[in-house]
């Protein structure tokens, strides 16, 4: 059984309902008038037949970011074509398949998460604990953290875009930071305590040697194993995407260079985040019991 998409192409029908076949034969129409290929028509097309059901889910099992941004792009389509411009304003944040890291790596659960740092700054009052704080919720690398200069922790713990130092490729780069305010308060204790120009000077004020290092490592002594610094850079991008889908921002508050290098910091999409998603979607394309092919009554 097959279809007619126009130019003389032929497609399989993946569902023998009358009206998703309808609903196929108009959205290829559709896609012929807008002046997509034949290729383009039928890989659409049969996204859309497999997809409609459980869009969440059907973006889930592609094997590749490349099909699953395809796959997206046809259920959009779609839905301008059914003028359901709710639906496209949801599919657009739907999230896509993430690269995650390279190697297994340890996250907190989110309920551990909110705990660490209450619990480091019981255990270590003072600048040792505000500052552990401020590295268990701001996204930043510990030396990016330490190599904070007075002015420039004073701005963030204003709520102000703050110009970073960041080290990378064998030299200093500069980053947009966007401080999240759960970190200000600790922000504000640490910039009154006098006697420091950089950050590493408040937990090493000894030190002459390697001092970023050795602040590190006095850090690192104090959180709580198997927990490590880079852990809770993982979690502020694994959660932080859990509310909102922008990872150019999420990349402006935790101090990434782009919105790719925050998928690689993204252990997991979050399933909070998938139900809320599918919940939407069973409102927006299935009112009142009718599916999207039914007829255009």
């Amino acid at each position: 059984m097959s279809g007619d998409v126009g130019h003389g192409q032929t497609w399989p029908l993946w569902d023998t309902d009358p009206s998703v076949q309808r609903g196929l034969v108009s959205f290829a129409e559709y896609l012929t008038k807008l002046g997509r290929c034949g290729w383009t028509t039928r890989c659409y097309v049969e996204h859309v037949a497999r997809g409609w059901r459980d869009p969440v889910a059907y973006l889930e099992r592609q094997r590749s970011n490349v099909e699953a941004r395809r796959a997206k792009m046809a259920l959009i389509h779609y839905c301008r074509h059914r003028g359901m411009l709710g639906a496209v304003q949801v599919f657009q944040a739907v999230p896509l398949p993430l690269r995650g890291p390279r190697r297994p790596v340890h996250v907190p659960d989110l309920e551990l998460w909110r705990e660490l740092g209450p619990r480091m700054l019981r255990a270590h009052p003072g600048p040792v604990g505000h500052t552990l704080w401020v590295l268990c919720y701001s996204g930043l690398r510990v030396g990016d953290l330490l190599s904070l200069r007075r002015g420039e922790a004073e701005s963030a713990a204003s709520g102000s875009e703050t110009v970073i130092r960041q080290k990378g490729y064998g030299r200093r780069r500069q980053r947009i930071w966007r401080p999240v305010s759960q970190i200000r308060p600790a922000l504000r204790r640490m910039v009154a305590d006098p006697g420091w120009s950089t950050l590493h000077e408040l937990i090493c004020p000894d030190a002459r040697k390697d001092p970023i290092r050795r602040a590190s490592a006095a850090l690192r002594k104090c959180i709580p194993p198997p927990t490590r610094p880079h852990d809770f850079r993982r979690a502020f991008a694994t959660y932080h995407y859990a509310i909102t889908p922008d990872l150019v921002l999420i990349a402006q508050m935790g101090g990434w260079d782009s919105a790719a290098s925050v998928e690689r910091y993204i252990v997991h999409i979050p399933r909070e985040r998938l139900e809320y998603f599918r919940r939407r979607f069973e409102r927006l394309l299935f009112p009142q019991g009718r599916t999207p092919y039914d007829t255009q009554t």
